[in-house]
């Protein structure tokens, strides 16, 4: 858990909000959380809070599902496409709206 924290949450934040939403967080590895973490907060340019309320992004695989994804999401935000003419997020993308 010491890899979430240095992204500046507390170790109660990451063990009450985190592990209650999504224990299976602890199954994966240290490198794969840190990868997520890294390209989601530095290249997605998400907010920490927003892997605390999807924390199944810290789990998808980042060169088949959230690199491909951002890079769709990008193209469409900058056309000015939005669907039923709602904001498109990444994590709207996914089901799930923050």
């Amino acid at each position: 858990m010491r890899q979430i924290q240095r992204f500046g949450l507390s170790k109660d934040e990451v063990l009450s909000y985190l592990l209650a939403r999504y224990p299976s967080v602890l199954t994966l590895s240290i490198d794969k959380v840190q990868r997520n973490m890294t390209y989601v907060l530095g290249i997605m340019k998400l907010p920490v809070w927003a892997v605390m309320e999807e924390p199944k992004l810290l789990s998808f695989n980042l060169d088949r599902c959230l690199k491909p994804q951002f890079l769709i999401l990008r193209i469409l935000q900058e056309v000015g496409l939005k669907p039923n003419g709602k904001e498109l997020t990444m994590v709207s993308t996914r089901g799930v709206n923050i």
